[in-house]
């Protein structure tokens, strides 16, 4: 423990005094650690579905908001609610970035969960640090965030271990812990599960092995390569892994390639560069047939890809077998045709001026077919571009067309009928004209 004098002591006292009075001064260096007294001390990390200790529940939690008042709370006080620990630092841009969407979350939730920030004591985050972080936050965005954090914290980043930002835990209305997550699967479905006391359909992601000084690279190979000569496999999803760029890494001679957890829609395009080129798989055609489903399962299903050789092989070696074996594992191709289609034109109507932004803050909760989205000062081109897929044909927008909107997509959207579709956009003033064209385009279809 440092020690400090009696004048240091009340020269910081009179420092954190003065921030208190300032508009984003609300940090002071008030620690969380346990006290002997509490407990709390000798705490361990949780396992998915093991209680959280007794003695958590009672300890003081100082949580600091950032118009600068601060409250202190006990974690029992939200017994029988689904508890959210969403982890960040100063330095973690995704973190400052998704405060607005937790909010909304919380708004949401009001009565069934609670949203608790966390800045652990270990990314030194001073309050000159944090103060200056969000005056530039309020400047940039005239935007105060409004959850309260708790800072210089111990307990609970020993108790949910995460090895990565942002990161979120979850702890069921049983006072279970859940696990550590993201804040993509605060879904609705997800929440109501956890209110009824219940896991959820999600995996504990907290310490991910693909990070240190190898990065993404890193965190070992699909095999044991010490006496393997070649191999390309294909693999689901890898738990515990952050997504991984190709990288063609050449070694001692060896040659490397991994894509790691990157949607089938990356590793289709991947395949097929030349094919797909000007295009996304949201804005291509698709043979009879390949519906809602099929192009959901390109969007949103992860794979993982290695290859390995013991020699030295050209990187259009390494694409011609990656193409080859995605064709034969996933059953897909794509070509490039020339042919009359048909497309949706978008145009407006005066309905559309609504839909114009009037906020500083861009904030995006990403839709699934069972979770509502909600799109604020986002580009109308990003919005319509983004469920090109939902509708029976493409729809065609200029990427200049950037206007920023406000626009919530209800739950459940990509599965109207296409009527359905046309008409809720049409009541927002977006006109979807059916049209035909002769065009170059990708083709996707099945090979058997």
């Amino acid at each position: 423990m440092i020690k400090r004098s009696k004048s240091f002591t009340a020269l910081l006292d009179k420092v954190v005094l003065i921030m208190l009075f300032a508009l984003f001064s609300m940090f002071s260096l008030s620690a969380q650690t346990p006290r002997k007294e509490s407990g709390a001390e000798g705490l361990t990390a949780l396992n998915p579905g093991e209680p959280i200790p007794d003695a958590v529940w009672f300890m003081p939690l100082e949580l600091n908001y950032f118009d600068g008042k601060k409250k202190t709370v006990k974690l029992a006080d939200f017994k029988g609610k689904v508890i959210v620990l969403d982890f960040w630092s100063t330095g973690c841009k995704a973190c400052i970035e998704g405060i607005p969407k937790m909010e909304l979350i919380q708004d949401r939730f009001n009565k069934d969960m609670v949203i608790l920030m966390v800045n652990s004591k270990r990314n030194k985050d001073t309050p000159q640090r944090i103060k200056t972080r969000f005056q530039k936050y309020r400047e940039d965005f005239n935007y105060v965030p409004k959850l309260g954090s708790i800072l210089d914290d111990t307990v609970f980043t020993t108790l949910f271990e995460h090895n990565t930002l942002p990161t979120t835990a979850v702890i069921n209305s049983k006072g279970e812990f859940v696990a550590t997550t993201n804040a993509n699967n605060l879904t609705d479905g997800n929440i109501e599960a956890w209110h009824k006391g219940v896991k959820g359909n999600i995996k504990s992601k907290g310490i991910y092995y693909n990070t240190g000084g190898e990065g993404r690279g890193g965190g070992g190979s699909l095999f044991d390569t010490t006496s393997t000569y070649y191999y390309s496999a294909f693999a689901k999803q890898r738990d515990n892994f952050l997504d991984s760029y190709p990288n063609t890494v050449y070694r001692d001679g060896t040659t490397y390639l991994r894509i790691g957890n990157h949607t089938l829609s990356f590793m289709l395009t991947y395949a097929f560069p030349l094919e797909m080129k000007d295009y996304s798989v949201r804005k291509a055609y698709y043979a009879p047939g390949l519906g809602i489903d099929f192009k959901l399962k390109l969007i949103r299903n992860r794979y993982w890809y290695e290859y390995f050789n013991r020699d030295s092989v050209t990187k259009k070696e390494i694409r011609d077998v990656y193409r080859k074996d995605f064709v034969h594992f996933f059953k897909i191709a794509v070509e490039r045709r020339k042919d009359t289609v048909e497309f949706y034109k978008v145009s407006y109507t005066s309905a559309f001026e609504k839909l114009k932004t009037k906020h500083n803050m861009v904030i995006s909760i990403e839709s699934s077919p069972d979770n509502e989205s909600y799109a604020q000062k986002i580009p109308i081109y990003s919005i319509l571009s983004g469920l090109s897929y939902a509708f029976e044909v493409p729809i065609e927008i200029e990427q200049s067309e950037m206007t920023r909107v406000d626009i919530t997509i209800p739950a459940g959207f990509i599965y109207r009928t296409e009527k359905e579709k046309l008409d809720f956009f049409k009541e927002k003033g977006i006109i979807l004209t059916r049209k035909k064209a002769f065009k170059e385009f990708p083709y996707i279809y099945l090979t058997k």
